[in-house]
């Protein structure tokens, strides 16, 4: 059976910044970066996305049939479970707007989508300076704020987990 490959959009208020990686979380090629230009249309920005992972896959030399799946981390708030920003003020034209969607039906390829900070935090805590501990916290500071929890090596979604106790 032919690697599968992991693909990674981070969605930012200025910039897109994609980059691909095997199972165990090594870079394949440099990261690409390109303006997300976040006052334009939302198909404009999905096609900027589309660029980012289309030169990401050529730097790496591989195609879309290599990537098992794409995570997107983006600002938030987010409505994960359907894979739509809600109302972000970094990405005014995306509120509402379907992006996991879109991109799942330009690329073929399954699209996860959660907050930038929880996806920064996921990282830490299976790769980087957090991959020993059981409970990760970490904070982001860039054209916005954010903070996000990983325990046992999962994302700690506040919203999805109140819904348990009402």
């Amino acid at each position: 059976m032919k690697q599968k490959y992991y693909l990674g959009i981070d969605l930012g208020g200025t910039k897109i910044i994609s980059g691909v990686t095997n199972k165990k979380g090594k870079l394949l090629s440099n990261p690409v970066k390109v303006s997300t230009l976040a006052d334009e249309p939302p198909e404009y920005i999905i096609n900027r996305m589309i660029e980012s992972v289309e030169l990401t896959l050529k730097n790496a030399n591989l195609t879309i049939d290599s990537i098992s799946c794409i995570g997107i981390g983006s600002p938030g708030p987010l409505d994960i479970e359907n894979g739509v920003i809600l109302n972000t003020p970094n990405l005014p034209t995306l509120n509402n707007y379907p992006v996991r969607d879109k991109i799942e039906d330009i690329l073929k390829v399954k699209v996860l989508i959660n907050n930038d900070a929880n996806c920064f935090v996921l990282g830490e805590s299976l790769f980087g300076a957090g991959k020993n501990s059981q409970i990760v916290f970490g904070v982001t500071l860039g054209t916005g704020f954010g903070s996000g929890i990983v325990i046992n090596k999962r994302i700690f979604n506040l919203n999805c987990q109140l819904e348990r106790y009402y």
